[in-house]
């Protein structure tokens, strides 16, 4: 009985520090893809995406603020984090 019981702890924490050790490898790969995608792509306007605001940009965010906000809100700025 001692015997299947220290069998069966032995197995948990191999199966813990497996799954452990699993999801550390997936975590630092997708951190080294981020950081390689990042180095290597272009900055910007690589895929004909461009960061202009334009008109109809800024008429569409200041209808969803008035909508969601009942009116009551306003746009002071807007800018791109980086």
């Amino acid at each position: 009985m001692i015997d299947n019981f220290q069998l069966a702890l032995t197995l948990m924490l191999i199966g813990m520090v497996s799954v452990f050790a699993i999801l550390a490898l997936v975590v630092q790969s997708g951190r080294l893809i981020i950081f390689l995608v990042n180095k290597f792509s272009p900055n910007e306007g690589g895929q004909g995406v461009t960061h202009e605001k334009s008109g109809k940009h800024i008429a569409v965010i200041a209808a969803v603020v008035d909508s969601i906000t009942q009116g009551k809100g306003s746009i002071q700025e807007i800018s791109k984090k980086v």
